[in-house]
């Protein structure tokens, strides 16, 4: 089984290596820290893969972000939005018999629709 490991500090794709069966558990293998084992994106040219809360998103190399004049500040806030999106999907109850009007299902889907472009901006 191939692992992919990427950078404790920026979450950047660093390179792949064959993980090592468990010996305790037959069958299974051993995934240490810093490595998944989905395989990452294919990122369009000039940017790199980063792996951010269990996913392999594009993303530009922090070198490049400051040599482009992208402030850290803007890169924040942008995590951070996705973060927030992220958080609020996974905590959203799209349980229709709990629905007691259309209206009400429409504001959910208007607000899923909003988080999942968060998500990918």
């Amino acid at each position: 089984m191939k692992l992919y490991h990427y950078s404790p500090k920026t979450g950047e794709y660093t390179g792949e290596s064959e993980a090592r069966p468990d010996p305790l558990e037959p069958g299974r293998f051993l995934i240490p820290a810093l490595c998944t084992e989905f395989p990452p994106i294919q990122p369009s040219p000039g940017k790199v893969a980063v792996f951010r809360e269990g996913f392999w998103e594009e993303g530009i190399k922090v070198e490049e972000a400051i040599e482009t004049g992208e402030e850290a500040e803007k890169i924040e806030q942008k995590l951070k939005a996705r973060a927030n999106a992220r958080e609020r999907l996974t905590a959203m109850d799209v349980d229709i018999e709990k629905t007691k009007t259309i209206g009400e299902l429409k504001n959910m889907v208007k607000d899923l629709v909003k988080q999942v472009k968060t998500l990918t901006e």
